[in-house]
């Protein structure tokens, strides 16, 4: 192909071509630009969206028995980061699906805090049914003073969390 005939043409200028001709040409190479631009587009905003988060999924026991209920948070150690993500711990296990999960590559403090019945009832306002009281039975260590940390990797976290408290 004469590249020099289809610039002449794509200027209006191509000796031999109809108007209609010269019309089809400018469309063709004004839809190849376009797709071009879409293209170059995509491939930026794929380069720089930030990385999706992580589902985190596992189970929590304490001196080797599974903890019924209770919770665990996480919390960004990163300077200046500040939200935490929390999740219910039922019947040992816990989940934290990926439209809440954690940011890849990052350290987060793990605090869990577990709750067992007392026994006792709680009375609520005057007129209403009891509720039976719960306490925290976990150590600080594993919660307000924790010693637990979890780096964010996909493969880390790929066959679930395992935390056995002792």
């Amino acid at each position: 192909m004469n590249w020099q005939v289809l610039f002449q043409a794509l200027a209006g200028d191509g000796a031999g071509f109809s108007e209609r001709e010269r019309r089809q040409v400018r469309l063709v190479a004004a839809a190849i630009l376009l797709v071009f631009l879409y293209g170059c587009w995509c491939l930026l905003a794929w380069i720089f969206a930030p990385p999706a988060p992580i589902a985190v999924s596992g189970t929590v026991a304490f001196q080797g028995q599974p903890v019924e209920m209770g919770e665990v948070e996480f919390s960004p150690l990163a300077e200046g980061a500040v939200q935490r993500h929390t999740t219910k711990i039922e019947k040992g296990a816990f989940a934290l699906p990926a439209k809440q999960g954690l940011k890849r590559n990052q350290r987060y403090a793990v605090k869990v805090s577990g709750y067992k019945k007392t026994g006792k009832l709680y009375k609520n306002a005057p007129g209403g049914p009891a509720s039976e009281e719960y306490e925290q039975f976990v150590p600080a260590r594993y919660n307000s003073a924790t010693e637990l940390s979890l780096e964010t990797t996909r493969q880390g976290l790929a066959s679930g969390l395992k935390l056995d408290l002792r």
